[in-house]
């Protein structure tokens, strides 16, 4: 999502360049359209960091192959380790 937005950024960049270019060169309703393309772009960044922002909250499980048991993916190694040699909550 990092490489889509950065890629966003760019177009961004590019669009706005293509619009002022277009507006210098008398060209309104090109440099418009351009405009309206750019405001797409922003939605769509907008959107992604939304997501990226949203995925920082959500807390990943996996199963435990042995036991079934639900584990959290951000347990430190130690408490994932007790798991294992059999220690119960």
């Amino acid at each position: 999502d990092n490489d889509v937005l950065e890629l966003l950024k760019v177009k961004m960049k590019e669009s706005t360049e293509k619009a002022e270019k277009l507006g210098e060169d008398g060209d309104v309703d090109g440099a418009e359209k351009e405009l309206e393309h750019l405001e797409t772009l922003k939605q769509r960044a907008d959107e992604v960091k939304l997501k990226m922002e949203n995925m920082q909250h959500v807390k990943l499980t996996e199963t435990c192959r042995v036991s079934g048991t639900l584990m959290s993916t951000t347990d430190n190694d130690q408490r994932r380790q007790d798991h294992f040699t059999g220690k119960q909550y």
